[in-house]
């Protein structure tokens, strides 16, 4: 068998023949093979911010954005992963007030009242609006409810719709009854966005004919017992909504009544329980000459109530 070897010169040095030249063979660098682990781009560190404050994942997609979250276990908290980007405007860390967290519910509200969301959804934003620090709070809860511009108007808004009981969450209008006498509620009133009704046996009267609503959606809480009866009385085009309202021994009644409101007008959601009847109907010219002749008779019974 041939065997090979490398020429070299009277010094001894390896060399490589080209042509009828010979040069010195340049010694071989050994070649570094970096570990897989190192052979990769190095991730960006990803830190946890202040509570309170969204994770800004700097452009990385969705749903890579998602794994983090879940490796963060921060997902479904109320320090919720953003992936919208944070505009110069927006000046995400700073605190929001009372009329922010009112106006971000209603958006809220409505998004239900428009079958946007689930009334498990609607549960489960509530708190975490009301319990917004920053306007980054805020922004996390309704981001996939409204463009850009309009949530940043939201989170920036300092006026409320209105005042008093019923105009917040936590200070609802309550209207009670007492006894076998009607609780009504007629006239040219305001209506807040936030009403519980509590009543006994003697059952209650919630006319709307007349009255103005600020809000697009109306929370209406009943809680009635012995066997009361509750009446809605909405003008033509308003929506009510009966479908989270527990009738314990009877049952609910709806005439001419569509649970979307027509562009708009207000939406009510009844929810709560009740152990008599709930009937819904539409006003006619009987139900204003009724509210009309009430108010003359100078609203006896009525609470103090909001006027329009």
């Amino acid at each position: 068998m041939r065997s090979l070897h490398r020429p070299r010169n009277l010094s001894g040095v390896p060399c490589v023949l080209v042509g009828k030249e010979v040069r010195p063979h340049a010694p071989l660098r050994p070649v570094h093979h970096p570990h897989p682990a190192q052979a990769t781009a190095r991730p960006r560190l990803l830190h946890r911010p202040a509570r309170g404050r969204p994770l800004d994942l700097g452009g990385v997609p969705p749903a890579r954005a998602a794994a983090v979250a879940r490796s963060l276990g921060r997902v479904g908290s109320v320090d919720a992963v953003s992936t919208t980007p944070q505009g110069p405007g927006r000046e995400l860390h700073l605190r929001v007030g009372t009329a922010q967290r009112e106006r971000a519910l209603e958006v809220i509200r409505n998004a239900a009242a428009d079958e946007r969301i689930t009334f498990d959804e609607l549960e489960g934003r509530v708190p975490r609006a009301l319990g917004a620090v920053t306007r980054a709070d805020l922004v996390s809860v309704l981001e996939d409810l409204a463009p850009a511009a309009e949530v940043d108007a939201i989170v920036g808004l300092d006026a409320p719709i209105g005042e008093g009981p019923g105009f917040t969450w936590d200070d609802p209008l309550v209207l009670e009854g007492k006894g076998w006498r009607q609780l009504t509620v007629s006239g040219d009133w305001v209506t807040p966005p936030f009403i519980e009704v509590h009543s006994s046996i003697g059952g209650v009267l919630l006319d709307f004919t007349l009255a103005t609503a600020p809000a697009k959606v109306i929370d209406l809480v009943l809680v009635v017992n012995d066997w009361g009866t509750t009446t809605i009385v909405v003008p033509e085009g308003w929506g009510v909504d009966t479908q989270a309202t527990q009738a314990e021994a009877s049952y609910i009644e709806t005439r001419g009544v569509r649970t979307r409101p027509q562009h708009g007008k207000p939406r009510i959601i009844v929810r709560g329980r009740t152990s008599g009847q709930v009937k819904v109907k539409l006003s006619d010219e009987r139900d204003a000459l009724k509210a009309q002749r009430f108010v003359e008779k100078g609203r006896p019974g009525m609470p103090e109530l909001p006027r329009a």
